[in-house]
């Protein structure tokens, strides 16, 4: 039976070296969990008044203590925060940009963070990072800077990208941006990803500020709520807020009442300042997005389809976009961690919507070709127009939790060839994102075993359809042809290999439809093979 967290048995004793959950709002699980002291200001004044006599390697190789934690060696919690200034000099030491006063840009970045309150010091460390970008981020020892300058390119007056070339002949480009449009882009990737030089300053300050909080708010921390330290052996600067409660990933987001303990949000405050001069025609820039708007609105139809979409991509930055094609708007309503995609279409009739479906099908195909992804339409449903899909699919993606006591007697078998090359077409079928091929991998592993005909038509009387012949698309087979052996390979298999065995096209609706009843078949054929034949 399940049990509300505040009656959940909470362990008593904790070792004293492992630190106090409740007076630091900092966990540690390097060795075993520890709870940092929440120290980090009085031990940036510490490295500070060693860094002006010694280098950092020198400061901190005494600053920094070890020793045995949990039956382990490392780093002491009372030197974690040692460990993550001097990962923080290491980091910029180490970016080989060509900058050679990162030492000093980073101890007056350091002089700037433990101001406190940490309100009053933002300001200033953003005045900082501003001011110094081109060095800190690495920019002004970048190949994208002398790539950019050395082209000149400028934007004309129609939008696009042109440069001259050594005969004073302009040519337009595609992929590239005029040299303060570089600039800006890759600032941007520095503030943004967490990775980033800039990120990790930023990174660093948001530790000050969860420490100071946490000082005059206290009550406003949850005891099982932590930010979570990297291993101090690491240069990564990080802090990631994880709910101690659970043994395993839960989806969700907490932090503090202050932004300013929100890297991401320090990184929107800078990015702010930098494109507050900058002249944007918004207008322009929604203008044919909201045509497209009033066009599913207002286009007639009564009905919708909605299809789950397993993809990887997201278009444009909102929620939902209405993408104009072939005289169709189709809604596009875009994944999260939680969700799969959707994509919506307009039909006059729910019982026939093939040739709407041709068209989002080529839509799909489209994407996949520009973009170089996976997209794969699942499953939909039809209904009344609404302003919402009526389709919803959660996440597969780590979703299923394995029991390592079970998964050690698979690991420990021996298997032969033709096992592990079954595995492995079972594994690509199951990774494919077309039916298709799918279908292709999993004839295959029945092939390996049976490689004639005869012997395919025979196992397959006397073994698949007494063990399978609940499946309803099996009986519609069984029913309809009296050689299932010929239906599969030939009709089926053969119209997939080749073009002109009356070729089956993915973009046509009931062409998708039959293969995928017929790969589901396919699918349980290739797993009752690999279990009765190959004993896997």
């Amino acid at each position: 039976m399940l049990r509300c967290p505040e009656h959940m048995p909470v362990k008593k004793n904790l070792p004293t070296d492992h630190g106090d959950p409740t007076k630091t709002p900092f966990v540690r699980f390097d060795l075993g969990t520890l709870y940092p002291p929440n120290s980090i200001y009085t031990c940036a004044v510490v490295a500070l008044e060693q860094l002006t006599s010694k280098s950092s390697s020198e400061a901190f190789k005494d600053l920094i203590l070890r020793g045995p934690i949990g039956g382990s060696y490392g780093v002491l919690p009372d030197s974690t925060w040692f460990a993550v200034l001097y990962n923080f000099f290491r980091y910029h030491q180490q970016r080989n940009t060509g900058f050679s006063n990162a030492e000093e840009c980073c101890k007056e970045a350091l002089r700037l963070m433990i101001r406190r309150p940490h309100d009053a010091a933002w300001p200033l460390l953003r005045d900082f990072i501003i001011t110094n970008a081109n060095d800190l981020s690495g920019w002004n020892g970048s190949f994208q800077k002398s790539l950019a300058e050395r082209r000149e390119v400028f934007r004309g007056e129609d939008g696009n990208y042109y440069y001259t070339s050594g005969t004073d002949e302009l040519i337009q480009i595609i992929g590239a941006k005029t040299a303060a449009e570089t600039r800006l882009d890759y600032i941007t990737n520095q503030l943004t990803f967490s990775s980033g030089f800039l990120h990790q300053i930023l990174s660093l300050f948001s530790l000050f500020a969860i420490a100071d909080d946490f000082d005059h708010h206290p009550d406003q921390y949850h005891r099982w709520i932590k930010a979570s330290l990297p291993n101090p052996d690491h240069l990564w600067i990080s802090a990631n807020w994880q709910f101690l409660h659970f043994d395993y990933s839960r989806t969700y987001r907490w932090r503090p009442y202050s932004n300013l303990c929100d890297p991401q949000w320090l990184a929107g405050d800078i990015l702010g300042k930098l494109t507050d001069t900058l002249e944007v025609d918004h207008w322009l820039k929604h203008r044919d997005q909201t045509a497209a708007d009033e066009d599913w609105l207002h286009d007639g139809c009564k009905f919708q389809m909605d299809y789950v979409i397993e993809t990887t991509i997201s278009i444009g930055r909102e929620d939902s976009v209405y993408i104009p094609f072939e005289g169709k708007v189709i809604r596009w309503t875009n994944g999260t961690p939680e969700r799969d995609a959707i994509a919506s279409i307009s039909v006059a009739d729910l019982q026939n919507h093939a040739a709407e479906d041709d068209k989002l099908n080529r839509l799909l195909t489209l994407l996949v070709w520009d973009n170089h992804q996976p997209i794969r339409k699942a499953w939909g449903s039809g209904g009344g127009r609404s302003p919402y899909p009526k389709v919803y699919s959660p996440r597969k993606a780590t979703g299923l939790l394995i029991d390592l006591a079970f998964l050690f007697p698979q690991l420990n078998k021996t298997r032969s060839d033709i096992q592990w090359l079954a595995l492995a077409l079972y594994r690509e079928a199951q990774n494919s994102s077309s039916t298709f091929y799918e279908y292709f991998c999993y004839w295959k592993i029945f092939d390996r075993v049976f490689p004639n005909p005869p012997e395919k038509r025979t196992w397959l009387n006397r073994v698949a359809v007494p063990k399978l012949g609940y499946l309803d698309h099996l009986k519609e087979i069984i029913a309809k042809y009296t050689d299932i052996e010929e239906y599969l390979r030939n009709i089926r298999l053969n119209a997939i290999k080749h073009v002109r065995r009356g070729t089956l096209s993915p973009d046509n609706p009931a062409d998708l439809l039959a293969i995928t009843k017929d790969a589901f078949v396919m699918e349980n054929i290739a797993k009752l093979v690999m279990e009765e034949e190959l004993k896997l």
